[in-house]
């Protein structure tokens, strides 16, 4: 429930940005969006995020997070850095660049 909940909140925050619905990338039989960078770094950092919530729903507060890439905007948004709709704008930017 809690990797649900967090996917659809990233689906939102993207939603302005991204012409494809995460879930449907991610559970669907289309693999052609592994071909579209602009597709593929924000759903890591949807998932990213969300397997980092369902870790915090089970009672693991991490002292420290760290990513490379977009795992950076990953954990700092997980660390509260950045909100989830700062990191979604600063994920897309990065991955049109």
């Amino acid at each position: 429930m809690a990797f649900d909940e967090r996917l659809a909140q990233c689906q939102r925050a993207f939603a302005p940005y991204l012409d494809v619905d995460l879930v449907s990338v991610l559970t669907g039989d289309d693999d052609g969006w592994l071909d579209r960078v602009e597709v593929l770094q924000p759903v890591l950092f949807a998932v990213g995020v969300s397997l980092a919530q369902v870790w915090r729903a089970a009672g693991v507060s991490p002292g420290v997070v760290i990513g490379h890439s977009q795992g950076e905007m990953a954990a700092a948004c997980v660390a509260g850095v950045l909100s989830l709709d700062d990191a979604a704008k600063a994920v897309i930017l990065r991955a049109r660049s």
